[in-house]
């Protein structure tokens, strides 16, 4: 089992369009207006006429969720066009439908916002990219000769606490237990890393609970705070948080936690606060969109952080907490996410404006990227 693991990839097969059903459409908010200065237009429902022949997005929703335990909800938008919201399925096991403003777990997608507030530090002056993490954190475990920069795009070889038996052994006898940094740390304390630093790439949880932990060391300001006075505050996501705090999360559905099992019955507490800066945030679609385009646009980082965010290495295509992700339209960036009973990935092409989000509650609803915003993007 894997509790704790993202994966954003490219799939390259053009799946079939989705048979169609007749189904009303579903209304989602109608304002997305950041403080920074950009207004972006405002999001539409999902709509009961396709752009294009064939099914409408409502229908190809509920062709994927049907059958499912729960299902998902889907942000997008192409050529800066507004952004479309629909949702299908249910939100927990008394069968309430999904709405397009329900908030989920949205795993790993956490690091995008962790990097990006890492970056703020670099345009502040406070933190430099190439600086030894032993200049931040002299008593964390592994960082000898580890930089940031290795941090952030997965070159530091320090192993994943999260893929370690003995952390899932921990989480799944204690599932209410509230995890510190320090206690996902101590699960590759005595580790060898993986390879010397900046001579591979592999992908590691552990690098953004250091990450994060930079950050508070340089704030003197919890992770949590410096969320809300860095991102969704200024770009005004009232539905985006690191728990404790925050929207309440919709069911989660998960075969990982054992047969028929939910959130609602077995706690994620445990994995939430062990995830932390690498993946304990809970948002929805409507702001994981505002908070990605707002990135794209330059509206929370400099030019030249912004490039170093994007500067893609490796065939993972690693930058600095964003992915190379291909979408149908063309290349973009992003990132993937993943909890029991949830998934999830986000990705924005800077060039046309297209976004798109997917949240589901459920494990076996994970279509790849690609395959998806094809059908999406056609639908749309």
């Amino acid at each position: 089992m894997t509790l704790l693991l993202t994966t954003c990839g490219t799939v390259l097969d053009e799946p079939p369009l989705p048979r169609t059903t007749e189904t009303a459409p579903s209304a989602g908010p109608t304002a997305a207006t950041t403080t920074a200065g950009t207004t972006w237009a405002a999001p539409s429902s999902c709509g009961s006429e396709p752009r294009r022949p064939g099914p409408t997005l409502q229908e190809v929703l509920d062709d994927l969720a049907a059958g499912h335990a729960g299902g998902l909800v889907v942000a997008v938008g192409r050529d800066g066009e507004p952004v479309r919201l629909c949702a299908a399925g249910r939100a927990d096991t008394r069968g309430t439908p999904l709405r397009p403003d329900d908030a989920f777990r949205i795993g790993s997608i956490t690091k995008t916002f962790t990097a990006v507030m890492v970056l703020q530090l670099v345009d502040a002056g406070a933190v430099a990219l190439d600086d030894p993490v032993s200049a931040y954190l002299p008593d964390a475990p592994l960082v000898d000769g580890v930089t940031v920069r290795q941090l952030l795009n997965h070159s530091s070889g320090i192993p994943d606490y999260a893929a370690q038996p003995a952390f899932e052994t921990a989480v799944l006898a204690d599932p209410a237990r509230t995890w510190t940094p320090e206690d996902s740390l101590a699960i590759v304390e005595a580790l060898d890393r993986d390879f010397p630093p900046g001579t591979q790439t592999a992908y590691s949880n552990t690098n953004f609970v250091l990450a994060g932990l930079v950050v508070e060391k340089v704030t003197g300001r919890s992770l949590a705070e410096n969320l809300r006075t860095r991102i969704t505050g200024p770009l005004g996501l009232g539905r985006t948080a690191l728990p404790p705090g925050g929207p309440e999360p919709v069911t989660g559905f998960s075969q990982e936690l054992g047969t028929d099992a939910n959130s609602e019955k077995t706690s994620l507490h445990s994995l939430e606060t062990a995830a932390w800066a690498a993946g304990g945030m809970v948002s929805t679609a409507q702001d994981l969109t505002t908070f990605f385009r707002a990135l794209a646009a330059g509206e929370l980082l400099s030019a030249a952080a912004m490039g170093e965010m994007t500067d893609f290495r490796g065939r993972a295509g690693f930058g600095l907490g964003l992915w190379r992700v291909q979408l149908s339209t063309g290349p973009g960036y992003g990132h993937g996410g993943s909890l029991p009973g949830f998934k999830a990935f986000a990705a924005v092409r800077s060039e046309s404006g297209d976004v798109l989000v997917v949240l589901a509650n459920e494990d076996d609803l994970d279509p790849s990227p690609y395959q998806f915003s094809r059908v999406v993007f056609r639908a749309w």
